[in-house]
């Protein structure tokens, strides 16, 4: 197992097949995860994510997830996973 990767709001990761901005980056051990994501550029979702200490994973608990186009402070986000990666 490894210590979390370095990540900032902004960066790209994949989660399993899914291509993900990083919205949002919490302190390691968070009880919501260590970030949240962006994904799904056709309907945009939001979702808390987990290191594993091998990978990112998407967070099962309650709340955890929803329609990111639904929270304006997500705005910059959904419009960075619309136009693609880099």
């Amino acid at each position: 197992m490894s210590r979390r990767p370095y990540i900032m709001a902004g960066d790209w990761i994949d989660i399993g097949p899914a291509a993900c901005v990083i919205s949002a980056v919490r302190e390691e051990g968070h009880q919501s995860g260590d970030c949240e994501v962006v994904f799904n550029a056709l309907r945009p979702t939001r979702q808390d994510v987990e290191w594993d200490g091998n990978e990112w994973r998407f967070a099962t608990r309650a709340n955890s997830t929803g329609a990111a186009d639904q929270y304006p402070r997500l705005a910059p986000y959904v419009a960075q996973l619309r136009a693609g990666r880099p």
